[in-house]
């Protein structure tokens, strides 16, 4: 959620500066707040996140949460199973954490996913964390529109350190209803989140 609420203001600033930029003048001001992108919690009393993951705290239900990674439609599923365990070799922590996880090449998994329309944004940024447990895996992150045309596919090979969750940028998306297809061709991997901000 951090990275999804950095990526926001970092958005917002590039988007004023690049503006004031194109204007080339000395000073550029903000007249009012409206005109700042909504923010990740659109209203206190309703929850609504860009981010889906599977990092809960062991004193929560798991049903009582909304922004859970699995409470998304899966399409399509071979060789993924849903798991959720304590965070490894971390005995401080008391959240588990989990996911969508494969051991098999060949193992695929497609997510529906909604980009939100908000003013003045023309695209978000779409990312996912994924967490290995081999150093030689290899995956293939792929995202497509709603009309299941491809916007772009990705090979990712496992980052040096086992059990930690990156979050690796995969494409900028316009609004609407897309698909994210994780294939594994190396090895196993685990789809910890999926950050659209």
């Amino acid at each position: 959620m951090a990275l999804s609420i950095i990526s926001y203001y970092r958005r917002v600033m590039l988007n004023y500066i690049n503006s004031w930029l194109d204007k080339n003048q000395p000073t550029y001001t903000i007249s009012t707040i409206s005109n700042l992108p909504p923010p990740i919690f659109i209203k206190s009393d309703n929850f609504n996140t860009l981010c889906w993951n599977a990092v809960i705290t062991n004193k929560l239900d798991p049903s009582r949460l909304k922004h859970l990674i699995f409470d998304l439609p899966h399409n399509e599923t071979k060789d993924y199973i849903k798991v959720l365990a304590p965070i490894p070799s971390i005995e401080q922590r008391t959240d588990n954490t989990g996911g969508y996880k494969t051991t098999k090449p060949g193992g695929h998994l497609s997510v529906s996913f909604d980009v939100p329309l908000h003013e003045g944004v023309e695209t978000c940024d779409v990312s996912v964390g994924l967490r290995y447990e081999k150093k030689d895996s290899l995956t293939v992150v792929t995202l497509f529109d709603n009309s299941m045309t491809q916007i772009k596919s990705k090979v990712v090979d496992a980052i040096q350190k086992k059990d930690q969750l990156y979050i690796i940028f995969i494409s900028s998306a316009k609004p609407g209803k897309h698909i994210l297809k994780l294939t594994s061709l190396k090895g196993g991997v685990l789809l910890g989140s999926i950050l659209v901000c």
